[in-house]
């Protein structure tokens, strides 16, 4: 059986070590927050507004079997 495993970096830099060192391992996919587009992660407004990249990165989350964070 085959598991989709994918790799998220929490770093914005797009030349991070965490990022590359998931590259290195093989995953299937491999995502860092710049992929997202999100806005920083202490952002807390009551409009109830969601970013369409928030709602990326939660696609991204449920389609994997496996994640690995770094």
């Amino acid at each position: 059986m085959e598991h989709n495993i994918v790799g998220i970096s929490f770093s914005h830099a797009k030349n991070s070590m965490n990022t590359r060192g998931l590259k290195l391992m093989g995953f299937d996919d491999v995502y860092d927050m710049s992929d997202f587009n999100m806005p920083i992660c202490n952002k807390n407004s009551a409009d109830g507004r969601v970013a369409q990249g928030v709602n990326k990165f939660i696609d991204k989350l449920v389609d994997a079997d496996i994640l690995v964070f770094a």
